[in-house]
């Protein structure tokens, strides 16, 4: 299956021969017309870009179309040609990422050689497309305030957006916009066209400085058949080049304790306001290596900030309390290359990488020998070559490998005791933890353009995206060795109700490979109207990984295969031969329809919408159960009258376990399993997306747009947790994942 799927797609490419779609770019369409508004073909239209001596050019066809594709993000001037009519110029023209922008020319026949100078803004409606979203661009970028500067933040300024916290605590200082009901997880992120989505729990995943920012394109619902991946919305964003002028910029924002209140900590800890310091300082520079060809861009950032935390253990360890470092520390840096290879040729080349450390689980209730130590590093490297032959033809290549790793380390390993009035010491339960991520991108897209055939013409696009993920790795080895106490009362040394010790190895690998295809078409039937037509293939293999060692995974093949899960709801694949979830055809199909000129615009559309099963829901436990080395509790005592001494007095902290494990009937026992296992026939999460919208240009400056949106979730599915094995006198628990 997956070779036929493959075969298709490479032979929908050869067939499409250098054409591609458009990842980083924008587009620019129209026709060309004589004062009568009969299409004039072979005039040729030149765009070119002031600032960088980008030149590209088309000729109009017999409809007088004509279309301007793979243009970098920025402002262009247009030049209309043809012999025996004026030359029309237009200046100023503003070219977002993954917008088509539509501007129509008309020609008057000149007796003498005249240029006329046509002024207006770039048109604010989008006229040819049924997608819901917005473009945050440089303005916005500029303009708005934003606390701590994380771009996808300004998500939230476009209808339908809000934002939240991050789903993984390892990037407690993110935020995430949300739509379509989510948390941010189903938002497919793409930074110069590369993955850069989390795998592992969903969301975006490296962050990159403010300073590098160009601008992003925000499809919150409706995307066409290009963009997959997301049953929520998909983020295009493009990081910023270099240009014929040198240019930089320098920030810094400062800010201390003078402008907070006494916090909620302080005041019941009965102390001071705490020093609280926040330098975050950075800039940009950029310019010209050879002018109007080779240019490069820069951009760095730093924060450090300096907290504190106030402990206070409520009387129970006095020489435990007192205020606390807690250090943020942060790094971005981006470096973009570009070049005007030939004036169909165009290539950039960019790296990334996002570095930061902070404390890890530090609360007012806990000393610092029960906190950790959180690293991340993120890493990328991104290419593109586009190419466009004959003006309405195109190719766009991308190449991207990134890495991320996380560690969160303890701060020591003493005994673990907690307290029922909130109060816990020794190595946090959470500790030690690892994440880890490696992509190889190959991505391909073509389009062209073919006139009539049923109307003014057609745009075809086509493509093909793999991803090779030969490292997504987790350890989740919380509380190896180390003796976990449950005190019974608030008193120190007074009787323990719980004693736990984890042993084993809770880790796995789970090398997954992305394959996508699409064909997509977008029929322009008049000047008016235009259908968005699509089709999208998905395939992620790496989900059935081998089972066959995980003890729960074959109780549950067995029963189904014996028919006693009939009817269970959730269980009906148990029995079943593993096999990847191939039926991921995914059609789309959207219309726009443009009055006034294009100042008005009705669209609407309705399609299918996949995303992936990330692993930190469906695969990593039962990937470490399969291995079958296990992990939890291989002792577990339970006493809520308190665990007793074999003389018959309360056990107390630091004494020797060995003389309780027989008066308890316990014994070390063998490590458990977490008692998670993949579905062997697990479906990948969809959502049918409908929309119905209208946007009315109010004056020149100001778009209403009102959209009615609805989305119809499936498959959304979850790890199934039927059970956890038992060891020794009580039931061994697995400690809960925390990403």
């Amino acid at each position: 299956m997956k070779k036929l799927i493959l075969a298709l797609f490479a032979s929908m490419a050869l067939c499409a021969a250098e054409a591609g779609a458009q990842q980083t770019t924008g587009t620019i369409i129209g026709r060309v017309l004589d004062d009568q508004g009969a299409a004039i073909p072979g005039a040729t239209v030149t765009v070119t870009s002031p600032n960088t001596g980008f030149v590209r050019t088309d000729v109009s066809d017999a409809e007088g179309v004509y279309r301007l594709r793979a243009l970098p993000v920025g402002t262009f001037d247009l030049t209309v040609e043809l012999a025996g009519f004026a030359s029309l110029d237009r200046k100023g023209v503003v070219v977002n990422v993954g917008q088509t922008i539509t501007i129509d020319f008309a020609l008057k026949v000149a007796a003498l050689a005249e240029t006329v100078i046509v002024t207006g803004q770039t048109p604010l409606i989008e006229a040819t497309v049924s997608s819901v979203g917005g473009v945050v661009d440089i303005q916005r970028i500029e303009s708005i305030p934003l606390n701590g500067r994380q771009f996808a933040n300004l998500a939230a300024t476009l209808p339908g957006v809000g934002l939240g916290n991050h789903s993984d605590p390892t990037k407690s200082t993110q935020y995430s916009p949300q739509i379509n009901g989510g948390n941010g997880r189903n938002v497919n992120y793409q930074i110069d066209g590369g993955d850069n989505n989390d795998d592992t729990v969903g969301g975006l995943l490296q962050l990159f400085p403010l300073e590098a920012i160009q601008e992003f394109n925000f499809v919150t619902s409706r995307a066409k058949a290009e963009n997959g991946r997301s049953n929520g919305g998909v983020m295009n964003i493009v990081t910023k080049s270099g240009t014929n002028s040198y240019r930089g910029s320098f920030f810094e924002l400062f800010r201390d304790k003078s402008m907070n209140s006494v916090t909620t900590t302080e005041k019941n800890a009965g102390s001071e306001k705490q020093d609280y310091r926040r330098n975050q300082f950075g800039g940009s520079f950029g310019g010209p290596i050879l002018r109007d060809k080779i240019h490069y861009f820069a951009a760095a950032e730093r924060t450090q900030q300096d907290t504190k935390q106030v402990v206070n253990t409520r009387g129970l360890f006095p020489g435990l309390d007192g205020t606390f470092d807690t250090p943020y520390r942060e790094t971005l840096v981006n470096v973009k290359l570009t070049a005007n290879a030939t004036a169909n040729q165009y290539l950039s080349v960019r790296y990334g990488r996002n570095q930061n450390s902070q404390p890890y689980g530090a609360t007012s209730l806990k000393p610092v020998n029960g906190w950790g130590k959180s690293t991340n590093e993120f890493n990328s490297i991104n290419a593109n070559h586009n190419w466009v032959v004959n003006g309405s033809m195109l190719n766009e290549f991308i190449f991207q490998y990134a890495d991320f790793a996380n560690n969160i380390s303890a701060n020591s390993q003493d005994p673990y005791e907690s307290f029922p009035n909130g109060v816990a010491i020794g190595q946090s339960p959470n500790t030690p933890q690892t994440t880890e991520q490696k992509k190889w991108q190959f991505r391909n897209d073509f389009s062209w353009h073919v006139t009539g055939m049923g109307g003014v013409g057609h745009d075809f696009k086509a493509g093909v995206n793999f991803i090779n993920e030969p490292r997504l790795f987790i350890t989740f080895n919380s509380g190896k060795g180390v003796i976990q106490h449950t005190h019974l009362t608030d008193v120190v040394g007074g009787p323990i109700s719980v004693i736990t010790l984890n042993d084993g190895d809770a880790s796995a690998n789970i090398p997954l490979k992305q394959y996508a295809g699409y064909v997509q078409d977008d029929w322009a039937v008049t000047d008016r109207l235009t259908f968005n037509i699509g089709l999208r293939y998905d395939l992620i293999t790496g989900y059935q990984f081998d089972q066959s060692k995980n003890p729960n995974f074959v109780i549950m093949q067995n029963a189904g295969k014996a028919g006693l899960l009939a009817g269970i709801k959730g269980l009906e694949n148990f029995g079943k031969d593993p096999k990847n979830d191939t039926n991921n055809w995914q059609p789309r199909l959207g219309f726009a329809y443009t009055l006034r000129d294009g100042k008005d615009v009705l669209r609407g559309g309705w399609g299918i919408y996949m995303d992936m099963a990330y692993t930190n829901s469906n695969a990593l436990f039962a990937a470490s159960d399969a291995t079958g080395k296990g992990f939890g509790a291989t002792v577990s005592i339970d006493n809520q009258s308190g665990i007793r001494n074999p003389d018959g007095s309360f056990f107390r902290v630091g004494q020797d376990l060995a003389n309780i494990l027989s008066q308890n009937q316990s014994t070390p026992g063998a490590v458990p399993v977490f008692g998670q296992f993949t579905d062997p026939r697990l479906q990948m999460p969809y959502t049918r997306q409908t929309s119905l919208g209208y946007s009315f240009q109010l004056t020149d400056s100001m778009v209403i747009t009102v959209d009615g949106v609805r989305a119809d979730g499936r498959n959304l599915n979850s790890r199934p947790r039927i059970n956890v094995g038992t060891v020794g006198a009580g039931n061994a628990g697995a400690p809960a994942p925390t990403g």
